[in-house]
């Protein structure tokens, strides 16, 4: 891998630019996709490294986590590794609970479903942690974050509620940082015979583009589908996006077509890894 010039960090947590690269490791392994995306990612931005091992030992001494962070030393000998071994039964929850302010965690993931909850640990992590969870799907090769890394477009999911739109902005950090184009995608289902026209919708998405086009060019873009993982996919890829941006709402598990469910199935079915961010609460909206 080329050296990469410092550029500064994106502000992804809520403000706050990220200042750790966290990359949790599941049965003692950290899969190649991930130190190969965190390493860049900590090197082009100057931030620190965390490797978190999650066993049930009691035990001070963790030679599956002293050698992992070896390796990664091995490979970069410029960067700084912390190691941090943490106690508890379950990963998800235990590195949930150690991750603070500033930190974006990054997986890769071979099991993970948009529509049913499999409780794997990467679903676990986009319930339970705070801040920015950058996922690498099944489907992303090797090849590609080699190659790529997150250099290229930037593509943001919106559904008109103020939970997606506050991805906006961190979505124009990282498209900054990376050097590229926002675009910000709303899917809408296929019309029916009779449906309205919504111009509303347009007009909102415009005027998202133009706050943030100061920043980095910035397009949008209204796509007539059922399916919003499959529409934004498909932008995606005819954009050659590097990356897929989308906000998790924090709502019950029976909203199963939220942005949340949007952003696992995207983890599920993407050539290319999502970033999914966490918003705002959002309550429920009470019958009256």
């Amino acid at each position: 891998m080329q050296p990469h010039s410092t550029k500064a960090a994106p502000a992804l947590d809520a403000g706050r630019p990220i200042t750790r690269i966290v990359m949790p490791s599941i049965d003692g392994m950290l899969h190649d996709r991930t130190t190969t995306l965190g390493v860049r990612l900590a090197e082009a931005w100057g931030t620190d490294v965390e490797l978190v091992h999650v066993t049930s030992s009691i035990a001070s001494v963790d030679p599956v986590l002293d050698h992992l962070a070896e390796q990664v030393h091995t490979v970069h000998p410029g960067l700084d590794v912390q190691a941090t071994h943490l106690y508890g039964d379950d990963p998800a929850t235990a590195v949930a609970d150690h991750v603070g302010a500033g930190a974006l965690v990054i997986m890769a993931t071979e099991h993970i479903d948009a529509w049913r909850i499999k409780d794997s640990v990467a679903e676990k992590l986009l319930d339970r942690v705070g801040g920015p969870v950058l996922l690498i799907g099944p489907n992303v090769s090797i090849t590609r974050i080699r190659e790529r890394g997150l250099e290229g477009e930037v593509v943001l999911g919106v559904d008109g509620s103020a939970a997606a739109e506050a991805g906006v902005e961190p979505a124009l950090a990282l498209a900054k940082a990376v050097g590229h184009r926002l675009w910000l995608a709303r899917v809408v289902p296929d019309p029916e015979p009779g449906d309205p026209f919504h111009p509303e919708i347009a007009s909102r998405l415009q005027a998202l583009a133009e706050e943030g086009s100061h920043e980095i060019a910035t397009r949008w873009e209204v796509i007539q589908h059922n399916d919003p993982v499959d529409a934004l996919e498909t932008l995606a890829e005819r954009r050659d996006a590097a990356v897929l941006v989308v906000s998790r709402r924090r709502r019950s598990n029976s909203d199963r077509l939220s942005m949340a469910s949007t952003a696992a199935g995207l983890v599920a079915t993407a050539a290319r890894p999502v970033l999914v961010l966490s918003a705002p609460k959002v309550p429920a909206v009470e019958a009256g």
